[in-house]
């Protein structure tokens, strides 16, 4: 295993897009129901317009859906604790050597 993967803070910062909990099944569910919500309610009579804007509602809720959860549940940026362990970590080689 890498040495940045040993450490939780790093594996949580980089795995917060994965579904973990049920919160995060409806936070993914959210952009399905607004396609849907929004196909039952316009009245639009082109279809093919109808499903275009449908699919274009889909995928911006989907992006505002994976900015929060990034929002919520990273507490730094994978960069900056990435640097942090390997300012660490040749610390610590050069105190043992």
């Amino acid at each position: 295993m890498s040495i940045l993967m040993q450490d939780s803070e790093y594996r949580k910062a980089t795995g917060s897009g994965k579904l973990s909990s049920g919160a995060d099944l409806i936070l993914f569910a959210i952009p399905i129901a607004a396609g849907i919500v929004f196909m039952e309610h316009c009245h639009f009579d082109n279809e093919l317009l109808k499903w275009g804007i449908s699919a274009i509602i889909t995928i911006a809720a989907f992006v505002l859906c994976v900015f929060i959860k990034t929002i919520i549940t990273v507490s730094a940026p994978p960069e900056e604790i990435e640097s942090r362990i390997k300012k660490a970590t040749k610390e610590k080689l050069h105190v043992t050597q």
